[in-house]
C-alpha cells in the first residue's frame, strides 16, 4: 500500500468525526455535553483515560494540544475541559 494512502486512511476518522456539528452535542439550554465530545471525538484517535488519570491541573495542556486534532473548536475545547477538570 502508498505511504500517502496509508496517511489519508489513518485521517479518515477525524474527518468523519468533524463532518458532525457540534449541535449533535448539545444540550437543550444550547450548552456542549463535554463528556459526550470527549468520549466521542478523543477516542477517534486513542482510548479516553478517566478525568482522576491525570491530576486537574494538567488537563487544560492536553485539551489544548490535542483539542485541534480531534476538530474541537475553542468552545468545544472549553467544554471538554469543564467536564475533564470537575470534581
Amino acid at each position: 500500500m502508498k505511504p500517502h494512502l496509508l496517511w489519508w486512511l489513518a485521517l479518515l476518522p477525524l474527518v468523519l468525526a468533524a463532518c458532525v456539528t457540534l449541535d449533535d452535542y448539545r444540550f437543550a439550554d444550547g450548552t456542549l455535553d463535554g463528556e459526550r465530545l470527549y468520549q466521542r471525538r478523543c477516542s477517534t484517535c486513542h482510548d479516553t483515560f478517566e478525568r482522576q488519570d491525570y491530576p486537574t491541573a494538567e488537563w487544560p495542556t492536553y485539551v489544548e494540544r490535542y483539542g485541534p486534532r480531534a476538530g474541537l473548536n475553542p468552545e468545544a475545547r472549553a467544554a471538554v475541559l469543564r467536564y475533564l477538570t470537575k470534581q
